[in-house]
């Protein structure tokens, strides 16, 4: 894995969540740190996706940045110091020497304010120590704050590889509307199609779309089946009714969690053509694309560098590193407030819930 990669995913991801909050987000990071290590994509994601929810969510306005450089080599392992900073509320004395024990970072105002759990802090430094380093922070009340930690990171064993695998491009000029709830089912597809060369447009729901459709002529829908204000199957039924939409009779593949043949009849007889059960990856959608002519592919052998274990990321984002990234921080970004919850209810020992 690439650390500026990792880091340049998550920045783009958490500065797409600001709810309209004035925030610029700033890369910092030493040009030295561009260079494959050897560590588990999950933990550092979470580490720096923890310290920058956190800043996120204690700052209004300003700026938060990413600094980061290699300070020693020892052996296989380089030596890593980063540090983030932000314009935020800052921090008291008494606050900082709790901070990173769980539910003691803030008062109950504060936490009420700036929607804070406890647990995010906590986290890190736990993922942090599993990599022999240490984490700090300095801040004064009404001052920014600067979280400072360091990483011993081994450097990545990569082979060669020559491989004979299927190329593919696009047929013509096509343009997918993706109709889906779920932010990281959104994610995904987009890195698909962006991978594959399509332009896109997203919606939350089938109201969303239909109103996208009035004014943009797509190749294909991708549709969700259960949504909020308007399903995939209310959305289909209106769409073919409607005789002057230009998108009338365009292709629509219904993505649904179920593979019960009710499921599917129901969405053929709304008047979706293909059906594909959650969860799916690249290649079930990529025979449809290849049926209905909007890609065409080729056999061609090449050359590229890939870490020992990669079969898996490689069947669902198709060699796509940054894309691996940034579905990965997407992932942890969407799910944290659920696993703070979780483990609310786990330290309380209250089973039952």
């Amino acid at each position: 894995m690439n650390i500026r990669t990792i880091i340049d995913s998550l920045l783009k991801i958490v500065g797409s969540n600001l709810d309209q909050k004035s925030i610029k987000y700033l890369n910092k990071l030493s040009q030295e740190v561009n260079f494959q290590v050897k560590a588990d994509p999950v933990v550092i994601n979470q580490i720096f996706l923890n310290l920058l929810s956190n800043a996120t969510k204690f700052i209004e306005r300003g700026s938060i940045e990413v600094f980061g450089e290699p300070i020693s080599v020892k052996g296989d392992k380089t030596h890593f110091l980063f540090s983030i900073k932000d314009t935020g509320i800052g921090i008291s004395a008494p606050l900082i020497e709790n901070i990173f024990n769980s539910f003691k970072q803030a008062d109950a105002e504060t936490k009420l304010k700036y929607r804070g759990t406890g647990l995010g802090l906590s986290i890190a430094k736990n993922l942090i120590t599993m990599y022999d380093g240490e984490i700090k922070v300095k801040s004064q009340p009404g001052q920014r704050a600067k979280f400072t930690f360091n990483l011993w990171l081994s450097t990545a064993n990569y082979i060669e590889t020559i491989t004979e695998k299927e190329s593919f491009s696009v047929a013509h000029e096509g343009h997918i509307l993706i109709v889906e709830d779920n932010q990281f089912n959104q994610q995904y597809l987009a890195g698909v199609l962006e991978n594959w060369g399509f332009k896109f447009d997203l919606a939350s729901n089938g109201k969303e779309a239909l109103a996208l459709t009035e004014n943009q002529y797509y190749h294909l829908i991708l549709m969700d089946i259960r949504m909020p204000i308007m399903d995939g199957y209310e959305f289909s039924i209106r769409l073919r009714d409607d005789q002057s939409n230009r998108n009338k009779m365009v292709p629509i593949i219904a993505l649904t969690a179920s593979a019960l043949i009710d499921e599917r009849d129901k969405a053929m007889r709304a008047g979706m053509n293909y059906h594909i059960t959650k969860p799916f990856d690249a290649d079930e959608i990529k025979v449809i694309f290849l049926e209905l002519g909007l890609l065409s592919n080729a056999l061609s052998e090449e050359k590229r560098s890939y870490p020992l274990d990669q079969n898996i990321l490689t069947k669902y984002y198709g060699g796509d590193h940054r894309r691996e990234a940034v579905m990965f921080g997407f992932f942890l970004k969407t799910t944290d407030v659920d696993f703070d919850a979780f483990l609310i209810v786990f330290s309380a020992a209250d089973l039952s819930s």
